[in-house]
């Protein structure tokens, strides 16, 4: 049994992303409201935009799975072979 690559739907690809920028924003938000800054929301909303999406473009393109083997053939290709 072998692995292969398959292309990961586009839904997924959009969900990952919404939650990457979410995560990105509060974080980003929480980390200038500690040091005392002065808070960018429309700022924190591009970087994490823009960031997911780059994100979930370059590295969340394909999932790896085992190639299964079909049982049925191989077994009856062994069935009419003994015949």
């Amino acid at each position: 049994m072998g692995l292969k690559k398959e292309i990961i739907p586009l839904k997924n690809w959009i969900i990952v992303g919404i939650i990457e920028a979410i995560f990105i924003a509060i974080s980003l938000g929480l980390w200038d409201y500690f040091k005392g800054e002065e808070l960018y929301y429309f700022r924190y909303i591009v970087q994490g935009v823009l960031f997911a999406f780059i994100m979930s473009f370059m590295f969340f393109k394909y999932k790896i799975v085992e190639e299964k083997e079909e049982k049925n053939a191989s077994r009856f290709w062994y069935i009419t072979r003994r015949i």
